[in-house]
């Protein structure tokens, strides 16, 4: 699925445009480098591992970490809004290591397989630009824009 609505084999489907916010950091050093904040809305749940953490992630241009998806925390849980913070810098694009807001990354959002974390049941794609961080982005801004806090 690409930048569309359909639904992938697993049945999942983006509710509304996935969003990626660049994330500045600096090392004890000064040295610039950057996360990622990314945020999706889709029309069902997730499954969830015996610890209850979800079967999901989504790496940006197939850069991971910061544990996969979780469920956004100020969100209405009934919307099934996740989370995710990619901070595999060793593994950044071009792009992810010199962003710019507008920038266009891939977005893959892979739901696992309760009985296999190895396999896919889903995977859906999407093209998406970067934006940029703004201050209230430890609040509820993005949720709010995807819908996720009716």
């Amino acid at each position: 699925m690409r930048g569309s609505g359909a639904r992938s084999p697993g049945g999942y489907r983006l509710v509304v445009g996935p969003i990626a916010v660049i994330e500045p950091q600096r090392d004890s050093h000064g040295k610039r480098w950057f996360t990622y904040a990314v945020f999706v809305r889709l029309n069902r749940p997730i499954p969830r591992d015996g610890n209850g953490s979800p079967l999901g992630e989504a790496p940006l241009d197939g850069a991971g970490g910061g544990g996969g998806l979780f469920l956004d925390a100020y969100s209405r849980p009934a919307r099934h809004c996740y989370i995710q913070t990619v901070e595999n810098d060793f593994a950044y694009s071009r792009t992810l290591k010199h962003p710019h807001p507008g920038a266009w990354v891939t977005l893959e959002v892979h739901i696992q397989s309760p009985a296999n974390r190895d396999q896919d049941i889903a995977l859906l794609t999407r093209r998406i630009r970067l934006q940029r961080r703004r201050a209230d982005t430890d609040g509820p801004y993005y949720p709010r824009r995807q819908g996720c806090l009716r």
